[in-house]
């Protein structure tokens, strides 16, 4: 209501995230037995993790349906696509916001190739407090693709 025309961005943490075990965040919901922080007591039931993982996202991305981008911690991203959540860059897609993963810098350990899986499942942004390398990265792979195109 103060500035309506101001874009949003959503970060789903106090809702929905995963860290590894003993870092969570004092604001982190609940660890459930789906091993996600969820602020849902819901059970997850008898669900496969990846059927779990599409009804609790839609829930959460409904909850703020004036949202422009989606803001999702690269651990999360990454423990979603290995429970078989494939689909999950659509899904964000869907809902009408792009998909920003967080955060990602040069010269962690195994960056080159979390980064190009990030790319590769779909994400639209990658927020990094080094631009400069993660820039020359993805530069270096589209002219290593296209020299293999030739």
């Amino acid at each position: 209501r103060v500035a309506p025309g101001v874009p949003l961005g959503f970060n789903p943490a106090y809702h929905l995230d995963w860290v590894p075990e003993g870092a969570e965040e004092p604001f982190s919901p609940a660890r459930r037995s789906s091993g996600y922080l969820d602020a849902e007591a819901r059970p997850a039931g008898s669900t496969t993790k990846r059927d779990y993982l599409r009804r609790r996202l839609a829930e959460v991305l409904a909850l703020i349906p004036q949202a422009r981008e989606l803001h999702l911690r690269l651990p999360a991203f990454e423990r979603m696509l290995d429970d078989g959540l494939a689909e999950l860059a659509e899904l964000v897609h869907g809902a009408g916001m792009p998909l920003d993963v967080w955060t990602l810098d040069a010269g962690t350990p195994d960056w080159r190739r979390r980064m190009a899986r990030a790319v590769a499942a779909g994400a639209d942004m990658i927020t990094t407090n080094t631009p400069a390398r993660l820039a020359e990265a993805v530069e270096g792979r589209r002219a290593d693709a296209a020299g293999s195109s030739r």
